[in-house]
């Protein structure tokens, strides 16, 4: 069946693409954030920071999210 000149598989499937891209969206902010954050943290230890650092780039790495896992990368290159 036609809905509006669209079969409505195709606008299932448009939905689906555009909640993905919110979600992945969604997850580049808030990992944004988190660098931030972590960066902003003066009163933790080198090697907390550290650690912290290594699970932001596993969590980065691990999303899904291509352009994340290469920023991820690039940064442990310079640690």
């Amino acid at each position: 069946k036609i809905l509006n000149g669209r079969n409505p598989r195709c606008l299932r499937l448009v939905e689906a693409l555009q909640n993905s891209k919110a979600r992945a969206l969604a997850t580049l902010v808030a990992m944004r954030e988190e660098l931030i954050a972590l960066w902003e943290r003066s009163t933790v230890s080198k090697e907390q920071l550290l650690k912290q650092f290594q699970d932001w780039c596993h969590r980065a790495e691990s999303s899904g999210i291509a352009p994340l896992a290469e920023f991820s990368q690039r940064l442990r290159s310079y640690a």
